[in-house]
């Protein structure tokens, strides 16, 4: 199971909250990121589940899915009570203007993912992605 987390977010306007759901689907979707979600032994991917102590405890989230089925938020604080055996962490996100940032971290293979983004007029466009093991 794939996993998670945020630990600091400036802002959570609606707008923002929507801006973040955006910015979260386009990181799951990045080339870079695909090769890094966990597989059952048949090829097929894990369920996504994101731990995010925000959008957990919303009605109303904006869509986010993975492999063709909606992604399930819960707490951080139950994400680290199940023992879950792999995941990623949203470590951080930040929106400032025209310009937003997040990172996500697979602290079991140990590979940090940070994407940052310029909004233009037709959407979010990534600016640079690194890949660090």
């Amino acid at each position: 199971m794939l996993s998670c987390a945020t630990t600091s977010r400036s802002g959570t306007a609606e707008a923002s909250i929507s801006t973040y759901a955006d910015i979260l689907q386009q990181t799951l979707d990045l080339d870079t990121l695909q090769s890094h979600f966990y597989r059952q032994s048949d090829g097929t991917a894990y369920p996504l589940t994101i731990a995010d102590d925000v959008l957990a405890n919303r009605a109303g989230i904006p869509s986010v899915t993975k492999f063709g089925q909606p992604v399930t938020f819960i707490t951080k604080t139950l994400a680290d009570s199940a023992k879950l055996p792999a995941y990623f962490w949203v470590i951080d996100y930040q929106q400032f203007g025209d310009d937003a940032r997040i990172q996500l971290e697979d602290p079991v293979r140990h590979i940090l993912l940070g994407v940052a983004y310029k909004r233009t007029a037709s959407g979010w466009r990534v600016e640079t992605v690194f890949l660090e093991r």
